[in-house]
């Protein structure tokens, strides 16, 4: 049978080298690469690949940093499928190609505020399938705060419609498996125990208690799914109004003990960020010029952008008592500024330590644990004689970490730390993953975050979606050694 589709199907050596990477450490070649122009490329892709058997992984921009836009079957990449379909006031309707700061461009005086910092090139349907955040979710939340429907095509071919009524046989299952899940008292109490975290880890198991209508449970149960559950072709969002003045404030603290406690006064006043860098991404951020106190352990970064009336009055109150330093600006300039201390430190890192491997990248703790986590994680590295750049989102006890590994015994390495950390926050009660979607270097860790039953829960969702296991196999299941495929 020929794959007859009017975008593109590429085979040459350079595009399948291009396709076997993202911006995972890991390297995977596809046996086919397409690039559908519209719907019923798509579909066609789907029908193709359940008749010769073949795996099909869906691609957006290959930001991901988990390995999960790369596979061994059909490599679907969604970069042409790119058009905003209607902007009517609040509400956006896009093909998931659509790049996110596209949409900010073209809003009016409308956004969505999540603020991821690949905004410039990831698409909203990476954004969605990894249940995408960013600097400004501890106000505004995921991405799953703002998606209202999809349109997708399952691992049968079927579209699926979730602005409109569900197949009748997809609808029982789903209603089926709700009814089952909010009988299940112990379930249910250990999922209402985690609703202070910020996770994106296994399925949005959320959406059967948050939602009563089945579309609705299937449109969040599609955010998070990385591509495992269907294929998106249209994505409805509703967006927020632009925010008038903000309050920008960059602190400096001697402990993490300190910076911990002001993030849990400053968490009471309603911020839209909350960012953090530890003493390490401090050290290189010097040597780089950036005039920072010399016994600062921590600093936070810290925005407002409602409600400012007596806001400064309250922020110097508070870090008067636990900041050693402190600068607050109103002026957008001045605060471009403080922004560019948080905005440069990645760039400096990965440009500086060419032997930083993003494995370990995107753990999260409820908020009140940060200090303690990092602490811990601190000590992991020191005694594993390991630097490792430490920022991220302390409102929500969200961390990104960039640990330098040297080649010699790097597999060992890299299982022995990424094992020590998501120990360290399970100890916590936190996540492997909270905004980036679960992945290769993920997926061996959900049962153990999530318990059996839930996982088992997660397996009866595969199940109702992709029977065949047709959709990124090895993403959201896996016993696989985290270093499997991947290359220093």
């Amino acid at each position: 049978m020929e794959l007859n589709i009017k975008g593109k199907v590429l085979s040459s050596t350079d595009d399948v080298r291009r396709y076997s990477r993202d911006r995972s450490p890991y390297v995977i070649k596809p046996s086919i690469i397409t690039v559908p122009k519209n719907e019923d490329d798509v579909i066609n892709i789907v029908d193709y690949a359940r008749k010769n058997s073949l795996p099909i992984t869906a691609r957006g921009a290959g930001s991901n940093l988990s390995g999960s836009a790369l596979g061994t079957g059909i490599i679907i990449d969604f970069s042409e499928m790119n058009k905003i379909i209607s902007i009517k006031s609040n509400r956006v309707h896009v093909q998931p190609g659509v790049i996110f700061e596209d949409i900010n461009k073209k809003a009016g005086r409308f956004f969505l505020p999540y603020s991821p910092s690949s905004g410039s090139f990831c698409t909203i349907g990476g954004n969605v399938s990894t249940k995408a955040a960013g600097l400004r979710s501890v106000k505004y939340g995921s991405v799953d705060s703002f998606v209202r429907s999809v349109r997708f095509v399952d691992s049968r071919a079927r579209i699926i419609d979730t602005s409109k009524k569900l197949p009748v046989d997809f609808k029982t299952k789903i209603v089926k498996l709700r009814k089952k899940i909010l009988s299940d008292r112990k379930t249910m109490k250990f999922l209402r125990g985690r609703e202070d975290l910020k996770t994106s880890s296994g399925y949005n198991i959320r959406a059967f208690y948050k939602y009563q209508k089945p579309e609705d449970i299937v449109t969040h149960l599609l955010v998070g799914s990385v591509g495992t559950l269907g294929l998106f072709t249209e994505i409805e969002l509703e967006l927020t109004k632009i925010p008038g003045k903000k309050i920008t404030c960059l602190a400096y603290f001697k402990s993490l003990k300190d910076s911990g406690h002001a993030v849990m006064r400053i968490k009471t006043m309603k911020p839209s960020a909350i960012e953090i860098m530890d003493s390490f991404s401090l050290d290189i951020l010097r040597k780089h010029k950036f005039n920072i106190p010399q016994k600062s352990q921590a600093a936070l970064l810290i925005e407002f952008d409602s409600n400012l009336k007596g806001v400064e009055k309250k922020i110097e109150k508070i870090l008067g008592k636990y900041a050693e330093e402190y600068d607050i600006e109103s002026n957008p300039q001045k605060q471009k500024k403080l922004w560019s201390v948080r905005s440069s430190l990645l760039t400096i890192v990965e440009n500086e330590k060419k032997n930083v491997i993003a494995f370990v990248e995107d753990v999260g703790v409820p908020a009140r644990h940060l200090a303690n986590f990092i602490m811990d994680l601190q000590n992991i590295f020191t005694k594993n004689r390991i630097e490792a750049v430490i920022f991220g989102h302390a409102g929500e006890g969200n961390l990104h970490l960039r640990p330098v590994i040297d080649n010699k015994d790097w597999k060992n390495k890299v299982k022995k730390i990424a094992n020590a950390c998501y120990s360290t926050a399970f100890k916590y009660g936190g996540t492997v993953t909270a905004e980036h979607g679960t992945g290769r270097n993920k997926a061996p860790y959900i049962r153990k975050e999530w318990g059996s039953a839930v996982y088992s829960y997660f397996k009866e969702i595969k199940k109702i979606f992709d029977p065949e296991g047709l959709l990124n196999p090895g993403i959201m299941f896996s016993e696989d050694d985290i270093t499997k495929n991947m290359k220093y």
